[in-house]
């Protein structure tokens, strides 16, 4: 039976069963044609059968040639109508970013003729400068001298532009920008960007190691798809020329580190959902999106028990939603140790009486964190303010997601089981922990070694000896 996948302008592909191959697998076969335009609905639905029927008869012949003519720019499009309802949004969206840049490369190439020199020749110029969308820019002296020449304020000019003040602010203090935010203020100014900005250097960087690794496991992919739909019978991203991702040593905290920031945590004259933020990723060491997931029915104060059922994410034009967690191991529930609790407890309180002062103007359900107006928190917020207060404690650079790293190695040194510990964290299995963890097992170790020597030092020995 022949199964229709629909494209744009006309386009059509037919997929029609060929056996199985020596995998047990079942082969298909995809041709891509061209129908006719304007045409009615009646007679569309005829050609389309008659060409299956004839793409059957075919390969029933054994005379079934493969599609010659599919660039890779089209199977790439018919892999996703096959595949993206099976993905997860950011998955997806991640795969239409590597889609951009492939597609420009290669996405004219002809899938039977793309070969494995022209994906090597496609990875090192991802690894050239300019490859980046997010490219940022920054302003010349030109934009300040401009503002006080013509005596426009700030917030005159933020007005004019259609951006926020803190935009321009930062601007004229040295930050940078989008590019959609520079035409909009040389707009305002009538005058050429070029006199006004310069790209930020710092943003112009190749893309790492890691992003070309991904752009090839989805290329890899897709490929393979052609390998099963019957048009390619090798993978020409096999052996392509990958940069090699250099394994870097996790960031995370000492004992003294975390110390010191419970102290200005108490000391400091801090919002108490920040004071409950870092409390939850240091006593529990849940995920970014999994702790700004968390809502009030996830804590049960009484059993002393936090439930990570959902992660909170972002995306463009989709906003700000929920999904399950990474692994079906990262669905878990967790004891919380008193200090977490207190802390919680005095959170809700702020929590209920911020309700009850907004009032009709509340639009959210029970988020734990939340903006102003009741609504779940930005996923990204917890992660910028942690960056601020790195900056102005002077405290060891490291991201949000070394408080996780932290809370992992904060078990081991107490010598909490590798059972226990991949567990509380979500892990798939305490294979993964002790793959992740394994330099700070190895300082474990070590130190069991010399609690092991100390055991039996002379000291010991010779009390032993006299008894």
């Amino acid at each position: 039976m022949a199964s229709f996948r629909e494209g744009p302008n006309n386009v059509l592909y037919i997929t029609v069963f060929d056996g199985y191959d020596s995998n047990a697998k079942k082969r298909r076969i995809t041709r891509k044609y061209q129908l006719p335009k304007n045409v009615s609905p009646e007679k569309k639905e005829k050609e389309k059968n008659r060409l299956a029927i004839l793409l059957e008869e075919e390969v029933k012949r054994g005379i079934h040639v493969c599609n010659n003519n599919i660039t890779l720019s089209d199977f790439i499009d018919y892999w996703f109508e096959e595949n993206e309802d099976f993905l997860k949004p950011k998955t997806l969206q991640r795969y239409k970013d590597f889609t951009t840049r492939i597609k420009a490369a290669l996405g004219h190439k002809q899938v039977q003729r793309l070969e494995r020199n022209h994906i090597n020749l496609f990875y090192k110029n991802l690894q050239e400068e300019g490859i980046r969308k997010n490219l940022r820019y920054k302003a010349l002296p030109t934009l300040k001298s401009i503002l006080d020449s013509r005596g426009i304020t700030n917030s005159r000019l933020a007005k004019k532009a259609g951006v926020s003040l803190s935009t321009v602010s930062n601007l004229l203090k040295g930050g940078s920008t989008i590019k959609r935010i520079t035409e909009q203020i040389s707009k305002a100014l009538e005058i050429k960007k070029n006199k006004l900005f310069v790209l930020d250097r710092a943003s112009n960087t190749p893309l790492s190691a890691q992003t070309i690794a991904h752009h090839h496991k989805f290329l890899h992919t897709v490929l393979n798809y052609a390998i099963r739909e019957g048009i390619i019978a090798t993978n020409p991203a096999q052996y392509a020329s990958v940069p090699k991702v250099e394994k870097k040593e996790m960031g995370y905290y000492e004992h003294e580190t975390i110390a010191k920031i419970f102290k200005l945590l108490d000391e400091k004259e801090i919002p108490i959902k920040y004071i409950a933020i870092m409390y939850i990723a240091i006593y529990t060491g849940c995920r970014l999106g999994e702790l700004v997931g968390l809502e009030w029915n996830h804590i049960d104060f009484d059993k002393k028990k936090i439930s990570i059922k959902q992660a909170a994410q972002y995306l463009p034009g989709k906003g700000i939603y929920t999904k399950t967690p990474k692994n079906e191991t990262s669905n878990r529930t967790i004891d919380m140790p008193d200090k977490l609790i207190n802390v919680l407890m005095e959170y809700k309180k702020w929590w209920n009486n911020e309700r009850e002062r907004i009032g009709d103007l509340w639009e959210g359900i029970d988020c734990l964190f939340i903006q102003r107006n009741g609504h779940r928190m930005f996923p990204q917020t917890p992660a910028r303010w942690f960056e601020k207060f790195v900056t102005e404690n002077n405290l060891p650079k490291l991201n949000f997601h070394g408080l996780r790293h932290t809370a992992a190695s904060l078990l081991i040194s107490e010598a909490v089981d590798v059972q226990t510990i991949s567990k509380r964290l979500g892990h798939s299995n305490p294979v993964t922990t002790l793959k992740v963890y394994s330099h700070f097992l190895e300082k474990s170790d070590r130190l069991a070694a010399e609690k092991l020597n100390n055991l039996f030092n002379d000291e010991n020995h010779m009390q032993v000896s006299e008894l």
